[in-house]
């Protein structure tokens, strides 16, 4: 009777690092080719508050419109944002937040809030990237810069992700107010975003 002659350890060692190689440069490669979609550079911008149109948020944000939501505390949040989709997976995006308040003097507590939001694996996920909360008794622009990382998320699909800038105070006695304190006291919002598109 014959035997058939099993490979050595020693070969299926090597047939395994060889995989190992092939698989990790091919995966290196799909990264490099997956990014060359060229450059991303976003400015949602809202410098005319007054002549917009104001929609309760939903899940969709888009850009030329102000959205307005209830939080559970009692306050209103009025907020400009988009969607920006198609965008590279393995390398951070840069966001800066931007708002210029009125010199109006008032006891009123506002929180000035910058936020990353993205869906994956069917669950969302935020970051608040910038938050100030200042009573309103100069004028002054307010700034935020953040770095949201993206990377490991996504795995080798492209990466999209809602970006939100908001205004937040406690509400006052109907909507018809609250839009008008918030009209009195800030010019305009602006969300500038730069990274790299997916192919």
């Amino acid at each position: 009777m014959k035997f058939k002659k099993h490979p050595s350890l020693t070969h299926i060692i090597t047939c395994i690092i060889c995989f190992s190689f092939i698989f990790i440069f091919s995966c290196t490669d799909e990264k490099n080719i997956s990014c060359d979609g060229g450059s991303l550079d976003e400015i949602i911008k809202n410098e005319k508050l007054g002549q917009s149109d104001y929609q309760m948020l939903d899940q969709n944000v888009a850009p030329g419109i102000v959205y307005y939501s209830y939080t559970t505390f009692d306050e209103v949040r009025f907020s400009i944002g988009k969607t920006l989709s198609n965008i590279c997976p393995f390398q951070p995006i840069l966001v800066e937040f931007k708002t210029k308040a009125i010199s109006l003097d008032t006891s009123q507590k506002v929180s000035i809030i910058g936020r990353a939001e993205w869906h994956s694996f069917s669950s969302i996920s935020a970051s608040t990237v910038f938050n100030t909360i200042d009573p309103l008794i100069e004028e002054h622009t307010y700034e935020g810069h953040y770095d949201v990382d993206v990377t490991n998320i996504f795995g080798n699909e492209p990466a999209s992700i809602d970006l939100l800038m908001s205004v937040q105070f406690r509400r006052l006695n109907s909507f018809e107010e609250d839009k008008a304190f918030f009209l009195d006291h800030f010019k305009s919002l602006q969300i500038e975003a730069t990274g790299q598109l997916f192919q």
